[in-house]
This record gives C-alpha cells, structure tokens and sequence, in this order.
C-alpha cells in the first residue's frame, strides 16, 4: 500500500508480487558443516533429510534380487529360471531377425527374474562376430561341431534340444525365419512334446498373440514353452542394457543326422522374392538408363527393385517395389540408385545391413541413411562400378 498528497491509501500491486517472491523463497539445505558447527555452539542441529536416506541406504545390505549393477553391464548371478534363444546367424553374425528375437527372449526373462541364454552352434573353426552382451544376452552355450558347417536342421534341433534340457530351459525363442529358424522351432517343439506358438506378432509379460489362417485371425493364449517369432512384425526392443554373457559349459551331445548338404543351387537373382534376397540394386526417380541398370544388377548379381513411383511408372514389377506399401528387406546390402529416400521407403530397408545410396543431392534422406554415399549421377556411376566388377572378376 502506498499514501499519496490526497490521503488515499492504493497498493502497489508491483510492490506486493516483490513481497510475496522475497517471502516464499526456500532456505537451502544446511550443509553437514553448518550442521556440526550448530552443534559444536550447543544449539539442536538441523537434520537435512537427505542426509538421513543416504545414510540409510547405505546401511541397508545389497538387495537379493537377481541382477547386479556394474558399470553398464548388468549381471545375474542367480536367475529364477532360463529362457534359451537359437539364433539364426549369419555369417558369424546375429542377424535383424535375430536381435528382435533376442528382444523378445528378454522380455520373457525379465518379467519374472529370469536369464537369456544364447544357443551358438558353430562349425569348427567358425567365430561369433558380435558382442553377444550388448545384444542382452546373460549366458552363452556354445557348442561346435561340423554338422553346423552346412545346413543340417536335424542336428541343429537335436543340439538346441540338449541344451534346452540341461539348462531346464522355460522358454525357447526363435525368429519365424524360412531359412532356419521356422523349421527349427517345429522340430524342437516335436522333440520336447511341449506347446509351440508360432507367427508371434506381440508379446506381453503373460501372453502372447499370433496370426493365423493365412493373417485373417489372431490367437492370444499364454506363452508356450516353443516360441517362433515374426520379426517382420515384432517390433524392436528400443533398449537393451548390456549384459555379460557369462559362457556355460555345452551339454554332451552326439550329433547324428540323415541329411547330406548338397551346397548351394545357382539361383537368378532376379527371380529371388526381394524378402530373400541378401544384395539388392534398387531403382529411384534419379535412374533414366535402364540398360545400365540391368546390366549392373546382372554384373553383381544382384536382386533388381525400386521405388514406388518407378512401379508405378511401370519400369519394374510391382513385386519389385520396396516399402511400407511394398516388401520389406532385410538384405546383407542395399544399394539405392537415385532414390531420395521417403518414410515410406526407409521403413522398406530398416533391417538392411549396410545400405549405399548414390544421388546427386548431399542432403537427402537416403543419403543420410546410407552408410556409404556417392554424391554424383546414377547414370554416370552404374556403367562404372559394373566396369568394376568385371574387371575385378576377371583378375581372379
């Protein structure tokens, strides 16, 4: 409030919003020398409660639950049970389809205390190129053996099988893969006489949902012990921590089997369903020479696709498109020539590996996507590199 010359009393209503911040500003906690120094005056010290929880949790003794905190990994040293998840691997190397996989399996574990242990099955002088522990993985079994040098399910299964028992596995988790994991997921179920869900879209901590009758229906029912997942729907863990990936000893195992590997049949890549196709040469609106780009893919070999509006163009079949609205790959290699990169179309190559975009425009989208990029025109670039490759194999 304030006087003026006439004697009227008027407030400040500046003045009063002053007072109030002055007057509601919080002390700061008193410091522990503050503290001792009242004390040492004779006065009651204060007690700043955070003070007091520190001190209690540091009195506490270490939790007993299963997982223990060092650094950025995270251990479990006693797990209530074992979910067991059969990789696919390529190359050495833990597939897409497998790191989704390896999502699931944690999901299973973790919501009852529980460890992921991965199944290695790999031939005799064959290395695991990845870090199993930053994929989530607590323990590792690995077993070797020539059977896994080439494609011999019936051993893989009888591997997986042996395992499964040693470790009294709850749960078995594999990609609904046609390559392997399908098959391999059939056959342990068979072996173990337990339940088996397959085509498992979502997961939950008490149930799963899978697709049936040709993707008419959904089935929703309590996880099985056999659970085969469609990572091409499943979505990505969006983190996992790091674990340790503590390796078990491997069960004794005989490996026998009735099927005799033939080695690989050559193949037109041009005929490869683009979902199987492991080196693809995509086409966007930046390609004009055709030939070219024919005779690229033929040189590689690669599996030929495009872009939306090149189908629509007609210059590819629409089973050669690539995206949200086409396939979805998840090829070894992706090479996009002149394609600008839409949502739509990013979403298409999510699980390529590595992905080489050649455009002429430093900031598209695909360019940012790419690993590799060659900023210069498609059609002065595919008459080189397929030079290049004919050269190269003829130097062999």
């Amino acid at each position: 409030m304030s006087e003026h010359q006439d004697g009227i009393r008027r407030r400040n209503p500046r003045r009063e919003r002053d007072g109030r911040r002055t007057s509601s500003v919080v002390e700061p906690a008193p410091s522990v020398q503050a503290a001792q120094s009242e004390a040492a005056a004779g006065a009651a010290p204060r007690i700043d409660p955070r003070l007091r929880r520190r001190e209690r949790q540091a009195a506490e003794p270490a939790s007993t639950g299963v997982s223990v905190r060092a650094g950025d990994v995270t251990r479990i040293d006693q797990s209530s049970h074992y979910v067991l998840m059969v990789p696919d691997l390529e190359r050495g190397r833990l597939s897409p389809a497998d790191r989704i996989t390896l999502g699931a399996a944690r999901m299973l574990a973790d919501a009852d205390g529980g460890a992921v242990v991965l199944a290695l099955m790999l031939a005799s002088d064959e290395m695991l190129a990845d870090d199993a522990g930053r994929a989530g993985v607590d323990r590792v079994v690995e077993l070797r053996d020539a059977a896994f040098a080439a494609y011999d399910p019936q051993a893989r299964a009888a591997a997986a099988v042996a395992i499964a028992e040693m470790i009294s596995a709850r749960h078995i988790v594999l990609s609904e893969t046609r390559s392997q994991g399908g098959d391999l997921a059939r056959r342990i179920a068979a072996a173990l006489g337990g339940g088996l869900a397959v085509g498992v879209v979502r997961m939950t901590n008490a149930s799963v949902t899978s697709v049936i009758d040709a993707g008419r229906r959904e089935a929703i029912g309590p996880a099985p012990r056999v659970v085969a997942i469609d990572t091409a729907i499943f979505p990505a863990a969006s983190a996992i921590q790091a674990r340790e990936a503590r390796p078990l000893a491997p069960p004794p195992v005989t490996l026998r089997s009735a099927i005799r590997d033939e080695g690989l049949v050559p193949m037109d890549p041009r005929t490869l369903p683009l979902a199987e196709a492991e080196l693809v040469l995509s086409a966007g609106d930046g390609v004009t020479d055709w030939d070219a780009f024919h005779a690229l893919a033929a040189a590689l070999p690669a599996a030929e696709a495009g872009s939306r509006v090149v189908c629509d163009a007609g210059h590819l079949p629409r089973s050669r498109q690539v995206g949200a609205s086409g396939t979805i790959v998840s090829a070894q290699c992706y090479i996009a020539a002149g394609i600008s990169g839409s949502p739509q179309h990013l979403h298409g190559i999510a699980d390529c590996r590595t992905v080489i975009a050649v455009n002429t425009d430093l900031h598209a989208a695909m360019v940012a996507r790419a690993e590799l990029a060659i900023i210069a025109d498609a059609q002065a670039v595919m008459p080189a590199l397929t030079k290049l490759v004919e050269e190269r194999r003829h130097a062999r």
